[in-house]
């Protein structure tokens, strides 16, 4: 039925729908459109100008559904050559060429995806991995390559060309599914990878070396020697040249943190203005802005004051707030003496919920270490599960499968552990409910 015959028993959103269905399923039934891709080169005096788009010689299913252009295409009249064009307007501009746009971790992901590198389940570890490493940070949400990854980046590409490329790794990931499905036996494909490798480190080992320490112009304060900028694991640092002789180091400064400024003081040193900062998982807490300083606070909600954690509840040291991998938790200022920990949550109102954490990670047994001879097997939990491992790690690195009996004892210490911190957790978040209610009637009384 046409659009027109029914209009006036629809609604006008029903009417537009109904039209757009119509006008498509008709249009995929006539002939295609069809276009001539033109090049205009104009004359004018001295100046040569040039045009570039399509004109439309048979409209086709363009008929019903009109003309849509691409975002840089242009429609351009008939010519013909040596047909006069009237100057209606003169508009001088200028483009310069734009860099691509810095991945985020999405599009870092997408271009992995694309390239065939990877597999969903090592994205999220391969984006970890440089970042940990410190060869990538994060500013404003993109990647931006440290002074670290640029020197490893340019020292791999140099020493190994045949690894540090896409096609090797497409096609060894190709080749990993194949051994998976049974269509390639794995020792092919290790000799083929193990011979290039094994020259290419040799040849490394050789002629790769470090670079260059950078003068700064200054003398080391202990032995007088120049103070040169280096390159080590965890970035570039300021040194003695006369390392190991002399091991003097400039302490490095912390990045300033990227969070939301407050107008709260620091309390330690009375002078950075403490800044909001959210983590991944939404726990919100504050960090002193001077980077001499790096003075971290939980918060009591997310609009709350920073509140100082109270003591610690094994030996009474103070709690100090403190990140791993960017997420914040309390641990005892006596570590290593006091390991006592406190896991920090996001409550239900927003606020920072801190929860006790009593899961024990080991079991002791009675069952001696048959490679030391002198202490007692414990039970040990990995990403992979339970295991059996000598206590005297690293100085004995015993480690078997758990007997069968051990292992439901820890299935069952577990799950005992994990019942108890859920139930804290509950009871800490309860507590925590009047508080943020208080806080958020007296908030509207002052206002």
């Amino acid at each position: 039925i046409h659009p027109d015959e029914v209009k006036e028993h629809l609604s006008s959103d029903q009417y537009r729908l109904y039209q757009l269905i119509w006008q498509r399923f008709v249009a995929s039934q006539m002939k295609p459109a069809e276009w001539e891709v033109t090049n205009l080169d104009i004359t004018a005096g001295r100046g040569e100008f040039k045009a570039i788009g399509r004109t439309l010689i048979y409209d086709g299913h363009t008929r019903l559904t009109g003309v849509r252009l691409g975002k840089d295409e242009q429609m351009l009249p008939p010519v013909q050559q040596g047909d006069g064009l009237d100057l209606l307007e003169l508009s001088p501009t200028q483009h310069f060429t734009q860099p691509p746009p810095r991945y985020s971790e999405a599009t870092l992901i997408k271009e992995l995806e694309s390239k065939g590198i990877g597999r969903p389940s090592t994205y999220a570890s391969i984006l970890s991995t440089i970042e940990d490493r410190q060869y990538v940070e994060q500013l404003e949400r993109r990647y931006h390559a440290t002074e670290l990854g640029k020197i490893v980046t340019d020292k791999l590409v140099e020493h190994f060309p045949g690894i540090l490329n896409v096609d090797f790794t497409r096609h060894m990931e190709e080749d990993l599914d194949r051994v998976e499905q049974g269509q390639m036996g794995y020792v092919a494909v290790m000799k083929e990878f193990y011979g290039p490798f094994t020259q290419a480190l040799e040849a490394a080992q050789e002629s790769m070396k470090r670079p260059e320490p950078k003068p700064t112009g200054e003398a080391c304060p202990e032995c007088g020697a120049a103070l040169v900028e280096k390159i080590g694991r965890f970035g570039p640092f300021v040194g003695c040249e006369r390392y190991p002789e002399c091991k003097f180091i400039v302490k490095t400064k912390r990045k300033a943190p990227s969070g939301e400024p407050t107008e709260h003081v620091c309390p330690k040193c009375q002078q950075g203005q403490l800044q909001r900062v959210k983590s991944r998982r939404g726990v919100t807490y504050y960090v002193c802005g001077n980077t001499d300083c790096g003075y971290t606070l939980p918060s009591s909600g997310p609009e709350g004051r920073p509140e100082p954690p109270a003591p610690c509840t094994d030996c009474g040291s103070e709690m100090l707030l403190r990140l791993s991998r960017g997420e914040p938790f309390l641990g005892c200022s006596a570590y290593p003496n006091c390991k006592s920990t406190i896991s920090l949550r996001q409550s239900k109102e927003g606020g920072t919920v801190a929860v006790k954490s009593r899961a024990k990670k080991t079991l002791e047994t009675d069952i001696t270490c048959d490679k030391c001879k002198k202490r007692k097997m414990v039970v040990r939990l990995s990403k992979r599960g339970p295991f059996l491992a000598c206590p005297g790690y690293p100085k004995c690195r015993n480690a078997k499968d758990v007997p069968p009996e051990w292992k439901e004892k820890f299935d069952a210490m577990m799950s005992e552990a994990k019942a108890a911190e859920a139930a804290e957790a509950a009871t800490a978040e309860a507590d925590a409910a009047p508080d943020a209610e208080a806080g958020k009637n007296e908030g509207q009384n002052e206002h």
